[in-house]
């Protein structure tokens, strides 16, 4: 699996980031998207997901007919790698907000909602799938600066 920093405002132009996902979904590639958002609230007061949380389930999930939220408590110390394991079997995964990890690949959003795409320290050769991957990434991004 190949990991992704993603950087610059992922809000503001989040239907960039959801084009560029699509097109890498419609190109067959199984994507993640982890974002660590320290400040936001995930769980609501008086809803079943808190109330089962509070009571001590060491996971919730949430599922509807086409969604589903998986909830578990988290502690403060954990690293990106404890949250990486509800990903196994994906290509890649754009992650947000682990700001003591140093990644190989960012893709940057910039101001005006393009992205852009650079290796930072590659010290491991590509395999064959990785490079496909990045040659994908590089096509589908020309799709979303367009």
């Amino acid at each position: 699996m190949l990991l992704i920093e993603l950087i610059g405002d992922y809000i503001r132009h989040k239907n960039s980031l959801a084009t560029f996902i699509k097109y890498l979904v419609n190109d067959n590639l199984k994507i993640n998207v982890l974002l660590y958002e320290p400040f936001t609230s995930i769980d609501q007061n008086k809803k079943d997901t808190s109330s089962h949380q509070a009571a001590g389930a060491a996971i919730t999930i949430a599922a509807s007919p086409n969604k589903h939220v998986v909830l578990g408590k988290r502690h403060k110390n954990k690293k990106l790698n404890d949250d990486l394991i509800f990903f196994n079997k994906s290509d890649l995964t754009l992650v947000c907000g682990y700001s003591e990890t140093q990644f190989d690949y960012t893709l940057k959003l910039n101001n005006i909602g393009e992205l852009d795409f650079s290796i930072n320290n590659n010290t491991s050769p590509l395999n064959c799938d990785d490079e496909k991957i990045i040659n994908l990434i590089n096509k589908n991004i020309s799709g979303v600066n367009q």
